[in-house]
């Protein structure tokens, strides 16, 4: 694994860890301890995770940043080929998220659907961002124009 990779790689990694101690929620069954442990994993690989993150170089304001970062990172969609499935997963889970409020079913199908949206939230987060971007340039959405205002289609 070369150095670039190395911080996304810790990322993922611990925003899996914390999204996945919602999963242990359910299984707890009135456990006091276990729901401490477990809400003190979550925080602690989320904030480890959100560390590392934004300790990653932000990227220069040249031009092509300055064209795409007209909107906060965390609104814009499908600016990586990562991202477009994690958008995809988190709109899909939102939706089931909703359905499943208005027709119950099980905790522990609740915690596993809770941790799916969570987790791709997460990941939206990452590879919307403008250091993910900034990090991985071979890839250019084709709705951002090149230098003679051509679409990249």
């Amino acid at each position: 694994m070369n150095g670039k990779r190395k911080p996304l790689f810790i990322i993922i990694l611990s925003y899996l860890a914390s999204s996945s101690a919602t999963i242990v929620a359910p299984f707890a069954d009135g456990d006091r301890n276990l729901m401490i442990a477990s809400g003190v994993v979550f925080w602690i690989f989320f904030l480890f995770g959100t560390a590392v993150f934004l300790l990653l170089p932000k990227p220069r304001k040249d031009r092509a940043n300055r064209e795409r970062s007209k909107l906060p990172s965390i609104l814009r969609f499908f600016q990586s080929n990562p991202a477009i499935f994690a958008d995809l997963a988190f709109f899909i889970s939102v939706i089931v998220n909703i359905a499943v409020i208005l027709y119950p079913v099980s905790n522990k199908i609740h915690g596993a659907l809770i941790f799916l949206l969570i987790f791709s939230f997460e990941m939206h987060c990452v590879f919307n961002s403008d250091r993910y971007l900034n990090k991985n340039k071979k890839y250019v959405p084709c709705h951002i124009k090149n230098q003679e205002g051509v679409s990249n289609v």
